[in-house]
């Protein structure tokens, strides 16, 4: 066990047992050694559950957007005590724009922020490893260790070691905000941030002929099965009823117009080229000015589109046109309810 895990799980253990804390949001060992996974932790004597390690990927932000959407059983009474987080620095962003936003309020999470240097993408991992024979069946015990350029993985008492770069997530390789930009108490110490992000992989895209481009993302989206997992794990896609499920209506002859006007089918549920590209296009323009690029999208999709190409281009087009990051200032207004009666007008014409 780490000094920051011991110290993490002593921490939550002490607000859990004094009732501070309804309960707390962080890591637990998955069902492999290559993967760890959310874990809501209500009893103090369960806490020794918590790791903390380069595997512990996830952004837990959204599930306090969930927490507020339930809907108390029948004679519960709701616990207005605030709830304990585990974040990363990439992390704290989802929960700093959840905060402007005013999905969640200050007083209803206790942040535990650590420093991250980066962490690893199972699926890198898991590729690695098929190359040096070892399938997750044959093993039984795993631990990594990084020195800053390398991950050093023990697997079943045998060292390898790995560039960051070829087992990290992509996320990682240009992060900005390595530390947590909002927490209560932080564990670890700062890690040494980059000031500039890296749009390469964008500008790629949008260095291909007009055809082209069309042709790549439309070989993308012909690949989704419109599962909503890059929807539904987002941080900050935290609507009730989301836009692109308005063609749920049955309409039947008591149906009034009004609902019918309420319930337009903006989308079919048919997986279909067409209709995917409009649901993710839809999509990435809710969250403009809004995504903070943690990579959930990307990492949660099951057929691999490369769904941070999108979000890192909303990124980069605020940037360059209104100077605006997503999930940087508590007191930040939200880019899109931000209005100047000298704003350039060029759209009008």
């Amino acid at each position: 066990m780490s000094d920051i895990e011991g110290n993490i799980q002593a921490k939550a253990k002490k607000l859990l047992k004094d009732g501070t804390i309804k309960y707390f949001i962080g890591y637990e060992n998955g069902s492999d050694p290559l993967h760890t996974t959310p874990c809501f932790i209500k009893k103090a004597e369960d806490v020794d559950k918590i790791v903390w390690n380069p595997l512990c990927v996830n952004n837990l932000a959204g599930y306090l957007t969930h927490d507020k959407k339930r809907e108390l059983k029948k004679g519960e009474e709701e616990d207005k005590k605030p709830i304990g987080i585990l974040v990363k620095g990439c992390d704290s962003k989802s929960l700093v724009q959840l905060l402007s936003e005013h999905r969640i309020e200050k007083d209803e999470v206790i942040i535990f922020g650590v420093p991250c240097d980066g962490v690893i993408d199972p699926k890198k991992l898991e590729k690695v490893l098929k190359d040096k024979n070892l399938s997750v069946n044959t093993i039984d015990s795993l631990t990594i260790q990084h020195d800053g350029k390398n991950y050093t993985v023990k697997v079943n008492g045998k060292k390898y070691s790995f560039p960051k770069d070829k087992i990290e997530m992509s996320k990682c390789s240009d992060c900005t905000q390595p530390n947590p930009i909002i927490s209560d108490e932080t564990f670890g110490e700062k890690v040494k941030k980059s000031d500039k992000k890296d749009y390469k992989t964008v500008e790629e895209i949008e260095a291909l002929p007009l055809a082209k481009r069309w042709k790549f993302w439309s070989d993308q989206f012909a690949k989704c099965i419109r599962c909503s997992a890059c929807r539904n794990v987002c941080p900050v896609c935290y609507c009730k009823e989301c836009v692109v499920d308005s063609a749920d209506l049955v309409i039947t002859p008591q149906t009034t117009s009004s609902e019918k006007a309420n319930k337009m089918p903006w989308l079919e549920k048919n997986v279909d080229p067409a209709e995917n590209m409009f649901f993710h296009l839809t999509r990435m323009m809710h969250m403009a000015g809004r995504c903070i690029n943690c990579g959930e999208c990307e990492r949660a999709c099951p057929m691999n589109i490369p769904l941070s190409l999108l979000t890192k281009k909303l990124e980069k087009e605020v940037k360059e046109m209104f100077d605006y990051e997503a999930g940087i200032d508590v007191e930040a207004k939200p880019l899109l309810s931000i209005f100047e009666e000298d704003d350039p007008g060029d759209f009008i014409k």
